[in-house]
This record gives C-alpha cells, structure tokens and sequence, in this order.
C-alpha cells in the first residue's frame, strides 16, 4: 500500500507500535510510533496541524482534517476538542484554505458565540474571499464585545474601504489610530480614504507619518513605506491636476516620492502607472511612455494602455 501511495504522489502517514520490521526506506517522512492508544492519539493531533500545513490545498488535507476530528469526537475533553479543532482551523487559515477554516471557525462559534478571536480570524477569512459583508459582520460581532480594540476597528475600517462606504471607513479608522493603532495600514487606508473624498492635502497628511514608523530592513514594512511614497505622490498629482495655479516644487516632491517608491519595490506596475503620469507631468514624454510600457509588461490595465497610447501620440505629434 505504501508503494501504491508513492507511485501516485500520495502523501502518507506511517503508525507503527514498534520500529522493528517497519520499511524505513519509504519515502514519507509523517511516521508515527506509539506503545499506547493514548499516545497514538496525542502524537496524531500535535502533527496534524503541521502536516497540514505542509500539504497546502492538496485534497488529502481533508481527510486528515476529518480523520483529526472523528479522534477528537471520540477522546479527551471538550475543552481539548476546541482547542485542537482551533489548531486545524489555523492551519486552514495559514495554508490559505479560507472556505475549510471558515466551516471550523462557524463550529467554534457554534460552541462558544463570544470569542473575539475566532469571529475577528472569520472576518479575515471572508474578506480574502471577497465577501465583504459577511466580514464586516463579523468584525462588527468582535467589536460589540471589544470596542476599543483597534485591530479590529482597522479590519472593519479596511473592509467598508474596499466596499466603497469611504466616510464609514474613514470614521473607522481614525477610532483605530485613537484607541493607539500603530499599523501602518491604518494611516494607508485613512489617506485613501481621505483621497476618495476629494481630501487631498489631509490625504497627504494622513499618510506621511507612515515613512517614519516602518523599517526599511524589514520586507512587509518596505511595502508599506513603498506603497505610502507612492500614494503622496499621486495626491500631488492629482492636487495639481485640479489647481489652478501649477506648482514646480510639488512636481519636485513628487518627483522624489515615486522614485523613491521604485527603488523600494521597483516591479509594482501601479508605481510605474504613478511614475508615468508624473514624467507627463514634467513633461519627460519618453520615459513616460517607457515607464507605462513597462506596467503593461508586469500587469496589463485599461489605464497603462490609455496612457501609452496617449503619450505614443504626443511622441508621433512632436516628430
């Protein structure tokens, strides 16, 4: 059987009562000894989890779920069944199975309806799954129960953002900052959505302490920074869109803010749609059309395309 599973890719876990006569030479490394029921048992639930983890969304994943649970039904407490099926859940949640950690996430809550951390880890879930009203729902239940938690104002803040309601968020968010929020994607959405108001220089304002609360040295906190000079300077852009008084020192600012985020994260084509519009700007046409060839080469969009062709033109026009 072991021989079957390996000619076919299966991944496998070998229980054995004692190493002698057991194949070592197979290729699983999941091998389980055991001398008692009971150990057989706690040794299979503190490795499921991991090796859950391990298989990532491979439909075998399931079964060991499901052969997880039934050794819960059958042994140890309630208090071990929850927190076991917690871990399993987690792991779901980790390996990106959002769908199978939501159904474990609904059995913990099935169980125990007011557990913060289990209806704020839902609301993740759904909102990686695009269901934003059922994360807001959720978010919303953990907020009755902790409404000074700003982790969860921030995740509830983010989700009206992504659904549009922008004063919601807005409101939202400036409660997370206020109950002591330092994440940096809370001043990054409040900017947004100061922006989508038509709020630009409070846009602006929002968003550049965001450059001095993150460490470059750390990758996800270079993202943010990247992501924070790039939105100032398409505020200024559109600031100077709509200003009738054109401004060469916000070009220069902008100018440094979009090359800045570049050399942080230099293949992010939304930076490079940025980075375009600000060479039209200053009138650098060819490193504009440049700069949106480039996008379109990462990540074809509607708007590098439109741009391109605009600024091919103006090329054309000029020879």
């Amino acid at each position: 059987e072991l021989g079957i599973a390996h000619g076919i890719d299966k991944p496998t876990i070998l229980v054995a009562k004692s190493p002698e006569n057991t194949p070592f030479d197979v290729a699983s490394r999941y091998m389980v000894l055991y001398s008692s029921e009971k150990e057989l048992y706690n040794k299979l639930m503190s490795g499921l989890p991991a090796l859950l983890t391990d298989l990532g969304d491979q439909p075998e994943t399931g079964r060991t779920t499901r052969l997880g649970q039934l050794l819960l039904a059958e042994k140890g407490s309630a208090e071990d069944y929850e927190d076991e099926l917690m871990k399993v859940a987690s792991a779901y949640h980790d390996a990106a199975l959002y769908p199978k950690a939501i159904s474990l996430y609904e059995q913990l809550l099935a169980r125990d309806s007011g557990s913060v951390d289990v209806l704020s880890r839902l609301g993740i879930c759904y909102t990686f799954l695009g269901n934003l009203e059922k994360a807001i729902d959720a978010f919303q239940r953990a907020i009755n129960l902790s409404p000074d938690d700003p982790t969860l104002l921030h995740n509830i803040g983010s989700v009206y953002y992504k659904r549009g309601d922008y004063g919601r968020s807005l409101h939202l968010l400036e409660q997370a900052k206020k109950f002591g929020s330092k994440n940096p994607q809370t001043l990054v959405y409040q900017g947004l959505s100061l922006w989508r108001l038509g709020r630009l220089s409070d846009a602006i304002d929002a968003t550049t302490p965001v450059l001095a609360m993150t460490d470059e040295t750390c990758v996800e906190d270079r993202h943010w920074i990247a992501l924070a000079h790039n939105n100032i300077a398409y505020y200024l852009y559109d600031i100077e869109q709509t200003s009738k008084s054109p401004s060469p020192d916000r070009l220069k600012d902008a100018r440094e803010h979009i090359l800045e985020a570049t050399r942080l994260e230099p293949n992010v084509s939304s930076y490079l749609d940025t980075l375009g519009c600000i060479q039209m700007w200053g009138h650098d046409f060819r490193n504009a059309k440049a700069s949106f060839e480039r996008s379109l080469m990462l990540r074809p969009s509607a708007f590098a395309a439109e741009h391109f062709a605009k600024v091919a033109r103006i090329l054309e026009e000029d020879v």
